[in-house]
C-alpha cells in the first residue's frame, strides 16, 4: 500500500498545486530516491555543505488559490539571443540521483547551467535548469549532474527577447484582487510601503533580502497548520490571519510581496535534503518536500530563496548572499550569517570584515568598540598582592649597601621584592587606566548616538547597541525592536517618540531575557566593557 502512495506522489507530474489543499504536512515516510555528491577530483580543495535542494517544478502562475505551470515558456531553442553563449565553468561537484520510482519528470538540482567536471562521460552540459520549469523524463533510472552551488554569471543581454517577455508576463502578474487584500490589510511593514510607492529605492538584491527577511519573520513554524478557507486568497490569509505556516505559505507568500516590488519570482517545490556527505550515498525521502522561491536575476538567471524559519543557514550556501559573498555586490545588508537567519542590518554600522553591528559616532563613522576588549582580559590584577611584613627599619630587614648611592645620601634604598613589585604594578595599572579612557570613549560615543537630534538615528544607534551586545551572547533583539528600526530606516516618515520608547523598552527587556541564561563568567566580562546605560 505505501508503495502504491509512494508511485503516485513521484510519477504525478507537478505542474500545479491547490492551496485549499496545504495543511498539516504529514505525508507517510517513503524514499523517493537515492543521491550521492562527489567532487571533481580535478576541483582540490571543495567541500559541499550537507545541505542540497533538488527542484521538482517551477510554476509561474499564482490565481489566489493554486500556483500552476503556465506552459507559456519559449523552446529551448529560443531562450537565448542568437549569438549568445553561457560561460562554461568547471564544476566542483558531480551529483548522482537514482530514483526509487519511473517519475515522469527529471529532478534538477541547483545549479547545472553551464558546469562541466573533467571526465563528462554521461555528464551533460546541461541548460536546463534556468530554462525549462519542468525537465521532461530522461527515460532511465538516474541521472548524473555537474554542478555547483551559485550560478554561473553571464552577460546580463543573454536572454532573447521572447524569454524575457515571458518572465515579465508571468512571474510579475499577480491578482489585482490578492493586491487590494494585501495593500487594505495594514499589516505591510512601512519599508515595504515606501519601496512600493516608488519613495525609497532598493536594488533587486536588495528586495530580495528584506523580503526573505520579513516573511521569515511573520509566524512561528508549524507543519500542523490548519488548512486555509476555501473563499480566501491565500496569501492575504497567511499574512492577516494564520499564527503558523510552513514552507508553501512563506514560499508563496515571498513570491507575492516581490512580483509588487517589481522582482520577478517563481514558485519551486522539491526537496531539501540537510544529510549530503560528500562521496556518500543518502536516501531523498517524502518528509524531505519542501517549497522555496526562484527570482530571476538577468546576469545569473533564476537564483533561489528560502524565507521558511530555520532554514537560513541551508539557503545561504545558494541564495543572493552567496552572490554578494561571492562577487562583492554592494548591498544595503550585510549577507546574511548562516547561524542567524535574519542578520541583516544597517550598511553605516556594519564592518565590511567581519559583518557585525558596529556603533556609530554622530557623523556615521564606525568604531570598533571590541577593541576595548583585547588590552588585559588576562591581565588585569597579574600584579596585586597583599602587604608583607617588614622590619622596623622599613628596609625589610635587609642591610644598607654603603656603596650605594641611598648610603651617600643618607637615605635608604627601597627593598628589591618591592621594585619588583612596582614594575609589575606599573603596566597593570596603564592597562587598568587605558581600559577605563576606552571605556569612558566608548560609552561617551553610544550616548551621544543614542541622542542626536534625529529621532530617527537614534533609533537605529539604541537597535544597533541592543544587537552588538546579543551579539556576545548568541541572541539578538526582540521582533519589535527589529521592525521599528526597519521603520526608522526605510519610512519617509520615520518614527514617533512613543515609537522609538517602544523600542527601547522591547530593546532592554530583550536583553534583560538574555543576560539571565548567561554564565557569571560571561556576565562579567560584558558587563564591566561593553553595556552601557540605557
Amino acid at each position: 500500500m505505501l508503495e502504491d502512495i509512494g508511485g503516485s506522489v513521484v510519477t504525478a507530474a507537478t505542474t500545479h498545486e491547490d492551496l485549499n489543499a496545504v495543511g498539516n504536512f504529514d505525508p507517510p515516510y517513503f524514499v523517493v530516491m537515492t543521491m550521492k555528491r562527489t567532487i571533481d577530483p580535478s576541483m582540490r580543495g571543495a567541500s559541499g555543505s550537507r545541505y542540497l535542494y533538488i527542484r521538482s517544478s517551477s510554476m509561474d502562475t499564482y490565481n489566489g488559490h493554486e500556483w500552476r505551470i503556465s506552459g507559456d515558456e519559449p523552446d529551448t531553442d529560443e531562450i537565448y539571443a542568437d549569438g549568445a553563449s553561457i560561460p562554461m565553468e568547471r564544476a566542483p561537484y558531480v551529483l548522482n540521483l537514482k530514483f526509487n520510482y519511473a517519475p515522469e519528470f527529471t529532478y534538477s538540482p541547483l545549479y547545472t547551467d553551464g558546469y562541466m567536471v573533467s571526465d563528462s562521460a554521461g555528464i551533460p552540459k546541461t541548460t536546463n535548469y534556468n530554462v525549462r520549469s519542468l525537465l521532461e523524463e530522461t527515460g532511465g533510472d538516474e541521472v548524473n549532474y555537474a554542478l555547483s552551488e551559485i550560478p554561473v554569471k553571464r552577460e546580463s543581454d543573454c536572454w532573447s527577447q521572447e524569454y524575457i517577455d515571458y518572465v515579465h508576463s508571468t512571474s510579475l502578474e499577480v491578482p489585482q484582487e490578492t493586491v487590494d487584500a494585501i495593500l487594505g490589510s495594514g499589516v505591510l511593514p512601512e519599508w515595504f510601503m515606501s519601496v512600493y510607492e516608488g519613495r525609497t529605492e532598493m536594488t533587486a538584491l536588495d528586495k530580495v533580502l528584506a523580503v526573505t527577511d520579513y516573511v521569515s519573520a511573520l509566524h512561528s513554524y508549524d507543519e500542523h497548520t490548519s488548512y486555509p478557507p476555501s473563499d480566501k486568497d491565500f496569501v492575504s490569509w497567511f499574512l492577516t490571519e494564520s499564527k503558523t505556516g510552513f514552507c508553501v505559505h512563506y514560499a508563496s507568500t515571498a513570491v507575492v510581496l516581490l512580483r509588487m516590488l517589481g522582482v520577478p519570482a517563481r514558485y519551486c517545490s522539491g526537496y531539501m535534503v540537510n544529510t549530503a556527505v560528500d562521496g556518500k550515498e543518502c536516501d531523498v525521502a517524502s518528509t524531505d518536500a519542501h517549497a522555496w522561491f526562484e527570482v530571476f536575476l538577468p546576469e545569473f538567471g533564476w537564483v533561489m530563496g528560502d524565507p521558511t524559519p530555520g532554514n537560513a543557514r541551508a539557503s545561504s550556501r545558494f541564495d543572493v548572499n552567496a552572490l554578494i559573498a561571492k562577487y562583492d555586490i554592494p548591498s544595503i545588508f550585510t549577507p546574511s550569517d548562516p547561524d542567524d537567519p535574519s542578520d541583516h542590518s544597517d550598511p553605516s554600522a556594519v564592518d565590511p570584515n567581519s559583518g557585525l553591528l558596529q556603533p556609530t559616532d554622530p557623523s556615521g563613522n564606525p568604531v570598533d568598540p571590541g577593541q576595548s576588549g583585547t588590552a588585559s582580559s588576562g591581565e588585569t590584577g597579574s600584579g596585586n598582592s597583599g602587604s608583607s611584613p617588614v622590619s622596623p627599619d622599613g628596609n625589610g630587614g635587609g642591610t644598607l649597601d654603603p656603596s650605594s648611592p641611598a648610603a651617600a645620601s643618607g637615605k635608604k634604598s627601597m627593598p628589591k621584592w618591592l621594585k619588583t613589585l612596582g614594575k609589575a604594578l606599573l603596566p597593570v595599572s596603564i592597562v587598568i587606566l587605558l581600559l577605563f579612557l576606552i571605556r569612558f570613549v566608548y560609552s561617551f560615543i553610544w550616548n551621544r548616538a543614542f541622542h542626536q537630534k534625529d529621532i530617527n538615528a537614534s533609533a537605529r544607534a539604541y537597535y544597533r547597541y541592543f544587537r552588538w551586545i546579543g551579539k556576545k551572547w548568541k541572541g539578538r533583539p526582540a521582533t519589535k525592536a527589529r521592525m521599528l528600526a526597519l521603520k526608522a530606516t526605510f519610512s519617509e516618515e520615520g518614527i514617533t517618540e512613543e515609537e522609538l520608547d517602544a523600542l527601547i523598552s522591547s530593546g532592554k527587556q530583550g536583553l534583560a531575557n538574555t543576560r539571565k541564561k548567561q554564565p557569571w563568567y560571561k556576565k562579567v566580562p560584558v558587563r564591566l566593557l561593553f553595556e552601557v546605560k540605557v
